[in-house]
C-alpha cells in the first residue's frame, strides 16, 4: 500500500475532493429545470420554516417558473416540485406513475402494506379487487343507510350548540370516526355520544399527529435519530392499541356465521382471502384516509357555506325540492344522486381547500419532457393546490363559485382525489358521506358565519386550519 495513503493531507484532500464532487452531482442533478435561491447544504429548508407560509410560498414560486421547479432539502437529491397540468399529464401517460415518493416511507409503520404504501402487483390487485367492491351499488346504499343515522345523531348534538359560535371541526373527526369505525369493520363506537370508548379513537389520533410531526420535523426524517424521541414512543404504543383492536374484531368476524354478518369493509377483505396481517394494513389505510381527510372537507364546506348565503340558498332550495321541505325524512342513495348542486359545492370546496395539498411520487424509467432529463429514481411532489388555484384553470381562483363545474373539469387540472391510476378508491364513499351529513344539517339549520373568524391554514399531510373552523347555527322553522 502506497506511504502516501496514509498521509493525513492525502486524506482530507481526497475528503474534499469527494464531497466537492458529491454536490457538484447533487446541483447538476435535474439542472435542466429551474430553482429558486438556496444556500449549500441547508438548501431551502429555511424557506418553508413557517409552516402558515409553505404553500402561499411553493404556490407562489411554481407560478412565477410555468409551474416545475426543483428543491433542495438538506444535502441530498432535490425533488420536483410540480404544479403544471402538462406535466402531470405527460408523466401520468408515459410512465408507470405508480411508485409512492420517500414522504410515505412514514406511513409503513402504520399502514404496513395497504394501498396507499405498497407497489407493484401486491397493490394491483387489491386495488382491482377492493375498487369493484366499492362501486357495487348495494353496498354504498347498505353505507348511505349508516352514514344518514351518523348524520342525525350530530344534528341531535349541534342543535345544543345553536345560537353561539362553535368551532365544528372535533365534532365532525368524531363523526367520520363513527362512520369508518361502524362502515369498515362493523363495530358500533358511538364516539359521538359515549366519551367512555375512546381509546380506539385516541390511538388513532396520535398516529396521525404523529405522522403529521414526523413530515414537518427535519430531524425525525432520519430513523436512526427518531428511534430514541418520545414521540417515537408515542407512536409504537399508540399502534399497539390500534392493532390490538383490529385484530379482535377480525377474529370476532371470522366466528360470525355468514347468516349473521353485517355487511362492511371488512366481509370484503375476509372474503378477498387475505391474510390477518394484510386486512389490518387496508383497515388501517381507509382509517388513516377516511377520517381526518374527510372531517376537514366537511368542515372547509360549512366554513364556505356560512361565508356564502347565496349558496346556502341555493342548496336548501334542492334539498327542498327532493325532501318536500322535510327535515328528518332519511335520506337514500338515490336521493344523493339527485344532489348536484351538493356535488357543485363539494367540488369547489375541494378545489379551493385542496385537502390533500401535496402527493409524492417516485418516476420509474428515464424520461425527457420538453428536451429535460428526468432520470428514474427521481421523487416529485405534485402540488395540487398550486393546480386548483391557478388562474388558467381556473378563473378567479380565490373565489367560491360551485357553478364552475356544472361541467366536468379537465381531469389534470382537477385532483382533489389524487392522481391516476393511484387515486382515492374510497372517492365514492367520501362523496355519499358528505353530502348526506350536509343534507342533513342544511335541512335543519341556517349555517352562519362568525365575522371575527379568520382561517389560519397551515400545511400538513392534511390541509389544517389552526384557528378552528368557526360558524354560529341556527335553528330552522
Amino acid at each position: 500500500m502506497p506511504l502516501y495513503i496514509l498521509d493525513p493531507y492525502f486524506l482530507v484532500f481526497s475528503a474534499l475532493f469527494i464531497i466537492l464532487v458529491y454536490f457538484y452531482r447533487i446541483h447538476t442533478y435535474i439542472s435542466d429545470f429551474p430553482t429558486t435561491p438556496y444556500l449549500p447544504i441547508i438548501g431551502h429548508i429555511f424557506d418553508y420554516l413557517d409552516p402558515y407560509e409553505t404553500l402561499p410560498k411553493l404556490t407562489n414560486n411554481l407560478s412565477n417558473n410555468r409551474g416545475i421547479i426543483r428543491q433542495y432539502f438538506g444535502p441530498k437529491r432535490p425533488l420536483l416540485m410540480v404544479g403544471n397540468k402538462e406535466f402531470v399529464q405527460f408523466l401520468c401517460t408515459n410512465s408507470k406513475f405508480t411508485n409512492k415518493g420517500q414522504a410515505y416511507r412514514h406511513l409503513k409503520p402504520w399502514l404496513g402494506d395497504g394501498l396507499a404504501t405498497s407497489e407493484g402487483f401486491k397493490w394491483l390487485s387489491k386495488r382491482r379487487a377492493l375498487s369493484a367492491s366499492l362501486m357495487q351499488t348495494t353496498l354504498l346504499k347498505v353505507f348511505v343507510e349508516d352514514f344518514d343515522r351518523k348524520s342525525k345523531i350530530l344534528v341531535d348534538i349541534l342543535t345544543k350548540h345553536e345560537n353561539q359560535p362553535i368551532d365544528v371541526y372535533p365534532f365532525l373527526k368524531k363523526f367520520a370516526l363513527d362512520v369508518l369505525c361502524e362502515n369498515l369493520m362493523g363495530i358500533s363506537l358511538n364516539v359521538q355520544q359515549d366519551s367512555t370508548n375512546l381509546s380506539y379513537c385516541e390511538a388513532i389520533e396520535t398516529l396521525t399527529e404523529t405522522i403529521q410531526k414526523k413530515l414537518v420535523s427535519f430531524f425525525n426524517q432520519f430513523d436512526c435519530l427518531y428511534q430514541f424521541t418520545a414521540l417515537c414512543k408515542q407512536e409504537k404504543l399508540a399502534l399497539a392499541i390500534a392493532n390490538k383492536t383490529i385484530e379482535r374484531i377480525i377474529q370476532n368476524k371470522k366466528g360470525v356465521e355468514e347468516s349473521s354478518k353485517t355487511t362492511c369493509m371488512l366481509d370484503v377483505l375476509l372474503d378477498m382471502k387475505l391474510d390477518i396481517d394484510d386486512i389490518k394494513d387496508e383497515i388501517n389505510t381507509f382509517t388513516f384516509a377516511g377520517h381526518d381527510s374527510t372531517s376537514t372537507a366537511l368542515a372547509f364546506a360549512l366554513y364556505e357555506i356560512a361565508q356564502n348565503p347565496q349558496v346556502q340558498e341555493k342548496l336548501l332550495k334542492e334539498q327542498h325540492e327532493i325532501f318536500n321541505g322535510s327535515k328528518l325524512t332519511e335520506a337514500t342513495y338515490e336521493n344523493l344522486l339527485e344532489m348536484s348542486y351538493m356535488e357543485m359545492v363539494i367540488k369547489e370546496t375541494l378545489r379551493l381547500h385542496t385537502i390533500v395539498p401535496c402527493i409524492s411520487k417516485k418516476i420509474t424509467k428515464n424520461l425527457n419532457f420538453e428536451n429535460k432529463k428526468i432520470p428514474a429514481g427521481l421523487h416529485v411532489n405534485v402540488v395540487l393546490n398550486a393546480i386548483h388555484l391557478n388562474p388558467d384553470y381556473f378563473p378567479e381562483p380565490g373565489k367560491f363559485i360551485p357553478e364552475r363545474f356544472a361541467s366536468k373539469p379537465d381531469k389534470f387540472t382537477y385532483m382533489p382525489f389524487g392522481v391516476k391510476p393511484r387515486n382515492c378508491v374510497g372517492k365514492n364513499f367520501a362523496i355519499l358521506e358528505m353530502k348526506c351529513l350536509l343534507s342533513n344539517l342544511i335541512r335543519n339549520f341556517e349555517i352562519l358565519k362568525v365575522p371575527e373568524h379568520s382561517l389560519k391554514l397551515t400545511a400538513r399531510l392534511v390541509l389544517y386550519s389552526a384557528s378552528g373552523m368557526v360558524i354560529r347555527l341556527k335553528k330552522r322553522a
